[in-house]
């Protein structure tokens, strides 16, 4: 009975059903709170397309994403900048594994919202030999890829700035993969990264991760469970 003397309608759904529609509910409520586009609800899913990409490149010219056409992937390696020590090891390593991953059919960029000078002195002062160095890219940007976004609060760095992020994408433009990080360190090793990609690319392993939580995703989850009931 309810506190008024009423029944109260028991709840018919399954426990996974009932989660998926919280769920959902919970992301339809953060969208009438007015978050802004981009603040981890637009996190770039996988299957769907990438958002553009377009950026100026350290020695001249622009990479842009929609140019690219590998054989597996285009991976886009997001830093934090010029201020980051240990942006400085982990894109010396990728410059230096570079090569391998070329063989392995992927296309490389590491992108940040430095300035050309700051980006310069990156390239310069890290000994970044081979590896393409974009920047520039705009704080709406980061929120469009679903970078986390960091304010400056100490002395050297910008105002606003990218936390770290690689995204695997597939030649026809949709995203294969994401690894996101709030903070600088903790991030994917390129060793491994690279094993993966070799092993998607003999095994032909689908993206995943792609479930939305739309009505027909959880009209889909209810039908698989009402199958196994």
């Amino acid at each position: 009975m309810g506190c008024c003397g009423t029944t109260q309608k028991e709840d018919e759904r399954s426990p996974l059903v009932r989660d998926l529609d919280e769920e959902a509910s919970a992301v339809q409520r953060a969208a009438l709170l007015g978050l802004r586009h981009g603040e981890r609800l637009s996190v770039p899913r996988p299957q769907v397309q990438a958002p553009t990409l377009d950026v100026s490149l350290v020695g001249g010219g622009r990479w842009r994403l929609a140019d690219q056409h590998p054989d597996a992937f285009t991976m886009a390696v997001f830093d934090r900048g010029d201020h980051c020590p240990v942006c400085r090891g982990y894109l010396r390593r990728l410059d230096r594994m570079l090569e391998e991953f070329t063989q392995a059919g992927v296309s490389v960029v590491a992108v940040s919202g430095d300035t050309d000078e700051r980006a310069r002195h990156s390239v310069a002062e890290w000994s970044l030999e081979h590896l393409p160095v974009g920047y520039g890219q705009s704080v709406e940007s980061m929120r469009d890829w679903g970078l986390f976004v960091s304010k400056g609060i100490k002395e050297g760095e910008p105002e606003f700035f990218g936390e770290p992020g690689i995204f695997l994408i597939r030649p026809d433009g949709t995203v294969y993969a994401e690894m996101l990080n709030s903070m600088p360190f903790a991030r994917p090793h390129f060793e491994e990264v690279l094993k993966a990609v070799q092993w998607v690319n003999e095994s032909q392993y689908p993206a995943r991760g792609e479930a939305c939580l739309c009505p027909e995703d959880i009209a889909f989850a209810s039908a698989r469970e009402n199958e196994h009931a």
